[in-house]
């Protein structure tokens, strides 16, 4: 008795093949990606301020969510896995605070490198934004952890599930993330959540 599968391979192989003079299969080609050889290289604003601290290093963030109690905290924390030349790796695991009870997330990587090509149209000092739609409103001097750091302010809209937000950031390249501290708003006043970096520790 014939095998039913391998006279199933043989008609499907035979009907690909163009058995007997039949019609063939014309190739598919891929064209090759367009080469970013000749766009400019230049530095990662990420790696550019997570480099300037030692591997080791860590800042907690702790935001306040508006809840009916207010009672829940969560936690951000980021740590400089790895720093060379060619990049940097960070790690952030985040934690959650309802009712005394602590949740933890698993540890996730994010790799930045040191240069990246710059796509047309754009401009390093955009990619600097924390948003193109952000703009600068003022400078401010923040405390944190006992220590004052100078901040430059920015603020803008954003989009979250209960409809558009207000966004205020203040940041500081001398904070790792260089997030020193973040609000966002609703349009009736209410703020939804507050993020303060609590902690910054250096091997």
């Amino acid at each position: 008795m014939i095998d039913t599968r391998l006279t199933i391979a043989l008609l499907c192989l035979c009907f690909v093949s163009g058995c007997g003079g039949g019609t063939s299969v014309t190739p598919v080609v891929v064209p090759p990606p367009p080469s970013l050889d000749d766009l400019p290289l230049v530095a990662h604003p990420e790696y550019d301020n997570w480099s300037r601290f030692p591997e080791g290093t860590k800042v907690i963030r702790k935001d306040d969510l508006a809840s009916t109690d207010k009672s829940v905290v969560l936690h951000t924390t980021l740590v400089l896995a790895k720093k060379s030349d060619k990049g940097v790796t960070i790690e952030s695991q985040t934690a959650i605070e309802r009712e005394g009870v602590r949740e933890e997330s698993d540890p996730t990587e994010t790799e930045y490198p040191a240069q990246f090509r710059l796509p047309k149209g754009f401009t390093i000092e955009q990619f600097q934004l924390p948003t193109l739609k952000a703009k600068k409103t003022g400078d401010e001097t923040l405390v944190v952890a006992g220590k004052e750091y100078a901040t430059e302010v920015y603020t803008f809209q954003d989009q979250s599930e209960a409809g558009p937000v207000d966004v205020k950031l203040w940041r500081s390249s001398d904070i790792p993330g260089r997030q020193v501290k973040k609000e966002i708003v609703d349009r009736k006043g209410v703020v939804l959540s507050s993020s303060n970096v609590v902690e910054v520790a250096t091997p």
